[in-house]
């Protein structure tokens, strides 16, 4: 026999033999599942660093199916302050593709009554540790999969039902329940949710009883990014200064991985009403606020920009400008005033009654234009405001009724503010048409009259002597 079919038989003969070792190795673990349970513990043990258990394995080669009950995930080596839950876990599967290059395919992958907690004192590897020597066992298992079974893995869709999420932090609780996501072949997502968070040293919380996300096209895992449309309703904000109720905000979202950031695109939000805290107690305030724009949420430094941003407030107020802040550690706010129409009696029934009370011998008429920018930053737990704003008008209907005097009129000119508040600078540049005056021994005709207002609010005075034709 020549040396070349003798390495041929030899070479034959060790595949063959392999075949058989690995096929009676396959058989094996395949008729005991036990077998199988306690190597995929270890194995996902071994993978997070947690400990992993399973009460129940079950799977079948037709119909190509795995199920689990009794999921457990506890903290382990490498995670810490972690705990996970998964009563019900069932996924379909089939191969794909020729012998040596199969493909696994997840059809369908449900997972049900979840549950996941993460304490303040989480902690998870931020790199995967050394690689262990796989045991000759584990190695041939392996290469019996990859050979025989599967070398990449697939997921066509997925579903989870009734999950709950709890994240706790030095400063906050945040919470989702009743999360249900769906996965389809397109790879488009469907994911809803309530959600509710508390700063407890804050006395603030937060709650969304519906969030709903929803993607339009199919994720890439290559170039991550993700489109689509998030819809939150009936949101609710309570703090010690204001509460804001029904709450909705709708816009469509790209979120881009590598920039880290959410670009918002037709951003619409709605506020009908607001509680507001005036002389130790809430008084309702009818808004009736809508909100558009762009925007982007920068992931990386926390940081929101808004712009355009358009705020409309029934008949008080039309806004047109730009919003920015930063909401991490360091809290800031920036809003740009570009345009800003305000109609004094319909801002005035959104005052507070204590504010009303307190100005309610002015009486303002006609649209005040205002242009500028206020600023905010945040310092030990109190905002310092920052104001440079300056406020025109044109023959605007004015009166002012005292016990004493009354005296009313068209006022026309610009009030400009600047400063931090309450300590803001006012300078004012105004001329009077038409303006009668009556009461204290003084009666004066229809006359004219320009002044000078300066100060530092609450103490202004008149520069220049009130002077009538």
């Amino acid at each position: 026999m020549k040396t070349g079919k003798k390495i041929a038989l030899g070479v034959s003969g060790i595949i063959l033999l392999l075949v058989i070792l690995l096929s009676g190795t396959g058989w094996f673990f395949y008729s005991h599942p036990d077998r199988i349970k306690a190597l995929v513990e270890a194995s996902l043990s071994d993978a997070i660093g947690a400990s992993v258990t399973l009460s129940r394995l079950n799977y079948a080669i037709n119909p190509f199916h795995v199920e689990a009950e009794g999921i457990s995930v506890k903290p382990g080596d490498g995670v810490r302050g972690v705990y996970l839950t998964a009563p019900n876990f069932r996924a379909d599967l089939s191969l794909t593709g020729p012998f040596g290059h199969k493909i696994l395919v997840i059809e369908h992958l449900e997972v049900s009554d979840f549950s996941c907690r993460i304490l303040r004192d989480a902690k998870v590897p931020s790199s995967p540790g050394p690689k262990k020597r796989p045991s000759f066992l584990s190695g041939l298992i392996k290469q019996l999969v990859a050979l025989l079974v599967f070398r990449d893995v697939r997921l066509r869709g997925a579903a989870l039902s009734n999950g709950n999420l709890t994240l706790q932090t030095e400063a906050q609780t945040l919470q989702a329940t009743g999360i249900k996501a769906h996965l389809n072949q397109d790879h488009q997502i469907e994911l809803s949710l309530s959600l509710s968070a508390r700063w407890p040293s804050r006395d603030i919380r937060l709650l969304i009883p519906s969030l709903q996300v929803e993607t339009d096209k199919a994720i890439s895992l290559t170039n991550l990014e993700i489109k689509g449309r998030i819809t939150i309703a009936r949101a609710a904000f309570e703090s010690p200064f204001a509460d804001l109720k029904n709450l909705r905000v709708a816009t469509t979202f790209i979120y881009n991985h590598d920039q880290g950031a959410v670009k918002l695109k037709g951003l619409d939000a709605t506020l009908p009403a607001a509680r507001v805290q005036y002389d130790g107690r809430k008084d309702d305030m009818p808004l009736g606020l809508t909100l558009k724009g762009d925007g982007v949420f920068n992931l990386k430094n926390i940081r929101l920009t808004i712009h355009p941003l358009k705020v409309v407030m029934r008949d008080a107020l039309e806004f047109n400008g730009s919003l920015a802040g930063v909401l991490g550690s360091e809290r800031k706010l920036s809003v740009d005033v570009e345009t800003c129409q305000i109609i004094p009696p319909g801002l005035l029934r959104l005052l507070p009654p204590g504010i009303k009370r307190r100005i309610h011998w002015v009486d303002l008429r006609g649209p005040v234009h205002l242009t500028g920018r206020v600023k905010g930053q945040e310092a030990e737990s109190d905002w310092f405001w920052d104001t440079n704003l300056t406020a025109r008008f044109k023959k605007n209907p004015v009166s002012l009724k005292t016990r004493q005097i009354q005296l009313s009129g068209d006022v026309t000119g610009k009030i400009h503010g600047r400063g931090r508040v309450p300590d803001v600078a006012i300078s004012a540049a105004l001329s009077g048409d038409q303006i009668i005056a009556a009461g204290a021994g003084i009666e004066l005709k229809p006359s004219s009259a320009d002044f000078i207002i300066s100060g530092t609010y609450p103490g202004v005075s008149c520069e220049r002597p009130f002077r009538t034709d």
